[in-house]
């Protein structure tokens, strides 16, 4: 009997520990290797300790110049080789106040051509911001693409006022 409830409790756990995503992208160490992929002279990017979902750090991202005008985003181009499509992408994003701004989440084919996320399929399709000054999970899936070369959010702003975003605890 207590052999059986060994192995029950093992199986259990094993269960939990691999059943669980780790965080890919907690930019405990720095940007991670992240970075803009358009509009790269637009954004601003650092990790900071000023706020963190986990750990100690987040990537702050800050944008200027209304989307009208140029686009912008930030990736990242190196350990998606995991990805495949149909998977799901959770990140944590705060901001510090409501932004005039919103996001769409994409994945790069072999091409280097975007493929839009299907919660964000083109333009007028943008995911809001949070609304308050909380961390909030958002969950997309990585679209239909022959390769899975990078990952990334684009930021549509809608005025040249800056925009503020924390990002942290990326994770597939």
């Amino acid at each position: 009997m207590a052999a059986a409830v060994v192995v029950a409790l093992g199986v259990v756990v094993g269960l939990q520990w691999f059943g669980q995503s780790s965080v890919k992208y907690g930019f405990e160490a720095g940007d991670d290797r992240w970075s803009p992929l358009w509009g790269g002279d637009k954004v601003t990017y650092e990790a900071t300790a000023a706020v963190a979902y986990e750990g100690q750090q987040s990537l702050q991202v800050t944008t200027i110049l209304a989307s009208d005008d140029e686009d912008k985003s930030i990736g990242i181009t190196h350990g998606v080789e995991s990805l495949r499509p149909g998977m799901k992408v959770t990140m944590y994003l705060r901001v510090p106040t409501k932004q005039k701004a919103s996001i769409r989440f994409f994945a790069y084919d072999s091409r280097s051509d975007e493929a839009w996320a299907p919660e964000t399929p083109g333009p007028g399709n943008e995911i809001p911001l949070p609304t308050d000054t909380d961390w909030t999970e958002y969950v997309w899936t990585v679209p239909e693409v022959d390769e899975v070369t990078a990952i990334g959010v684009e930021i549509y702003q809608w005025t040249d006022e800056p925009v503020t975003i924390w990002l942290d605890a990326v994770n597939w």
